[in-house]
């Protein structure tokens, strides 16, 4: 490309093409998920950023290059990680920034700046709580702005799909410094933002699945746990059977959201409610099974419902088919056998012929 630009090496329009280009290869080479190709993403990537350098020196009025600009570096940051994503995400928030002082009410920079904060918080939430806390509020304050711009659909689902994701970090972070009352109202206002996507998109079953699982993630934080929030995820989950009754997510979904709470309800002492759960779980682990029959995440879940509610020999048998799904896998049997040892839910199994 470098010998075809000629003296045209300069036109604005021609680099600020190479650089979409170069954009667009480094998101091909990132979904193949090769690690050779990655690293050449990341080269695409900082090829693009230069590219649109040069057309902004050129043209300082050209929002849309800060904004490819902004979101080339947003994207670096999220392939490098640690030290690095610190160093660039402030540069890529510069560069948006830059473009929402040309275009104040551009849709896509103020979304692009809403990821770029969001991710920047995520970063900073482990040494500096507070200073996360207000580049958070800074993402939803963006976020916002850009729903109301939304002229279709698809970018509304967009605009509230990111939002939810951000909230539902924001969360996860509040937990992991034991602020549960923050972290629950996070996980309620991202299941809210994911309602909203599901009244465009009403037949979206994995919305449905993941609006579940930020009402299950509140549940967990507040003092009912999971069984005090059942009826919620429930509704969720059985909205999207509705749509697909074969929906290997929502099924995995129900029988996970049953062995918890049914774990929690013998745990507090409530055996028979309990084990009326767990016998729900395996109803839906059954139903799952039927229609994948080696998916060993549901065997195993499903050797956990047994173990819990006592039902030893079924439990034997399918940790029994999922140890044999983990070796057709490939996988590391020996690291299994260690996480099935140390599995509480499963030491009912400890002694019975066939563990492990």
């Amino acid at each position: 490309a470098e010998g075809m630009l000629g003296e045209e090496g300069e036109n604005a329009e021609l680099q600020y093409n190479w650089g979409v280009a170069l954009s667009g290869l480094a998101g091909a080479l990132k979904e193949t998920e090769n690690r050779q190709a990655v690293a050449q993403a990341d080269d695409a990537l900082l090829m693009a950023c230069e590219r649109y350098g040069m057309v902004t020196a050129m043209d300082p009025n050209n929002s849309k290059s800060y904004n490819n600009w902004g979101a080339a570096l947003t994207q670096l940051a999220e392939n490098r990680g640690g030290e690095e994503a610190c160093r660039l995400l402030p540069i890529a928030t510069e560069k948006l920034e830059q473009g929402l002082t040309i275009e104040p009410n551009d849709l896509e920079l103020l979304s692009n700046m809403g990821d770029a904060l969001h991710q920047w918080a995520s970063l900073t939430a482990p040494s500096d709580w507070q200073r996360a806390q207000a580049l958070w509020a800074g993402s939803y304050q963006r976020y916002e702005q850009a729903l109301s711009l939304c002229e279709y659909p698809s970018d509304r689902v967009d605009c509230l799909s990111n939002w939810s994701y951000a909230l539902s970090v924001h969360a996860e972070a509040a937990k992991q410094i034991g602020d549960s009352a923050t972290a629950t109202s996070l996980y309620h206002t991202s299941a809210e933002r994911l309602k909203a996507v599901l009244s465009i998109n009403t037949t979206d079953c994995d919305g449905y699945v993941a609006c579940a699982e930020a009402l299950k993630n509140a549940a967990e934080c507040g003092e009912g746990g999971v069984s005090g929030g059942f009826d919620g995820v429930a509704s969720a989950l059985e909205a999207s059977l509705r749509i697909d009754m074969s929906h290997i997510e929502t099924l995995g979904a129900l029988g996970e959201l049953c062995l918890d709470s049914g774990r929690e309800l013998v745990a507090a002492g409530m055996r028979d409610p309990g084990v009326a759960r767990l016998s729900q779980a395996w109803d839906w682990y059954s139903k799952l099974l039927s229609l994948t029959p080696t998916d060993s995440n549901a065997l195993y879940n499903a050797a956990c419902v047994h173990a819990l509610a006592g039902n030893l020999p079924q439990g034997i048998e399918c940790l029994g088919r999922a140890r044999s799904a983990e070796e057709m896998a490939g996988s590391d049997i020996q690291e299994w056998i260690s996480g099935v040892v140390g599995d509480a839910d499963l030491a009912n199994l400890h002694h019975q012929a066939g563990f492990a």
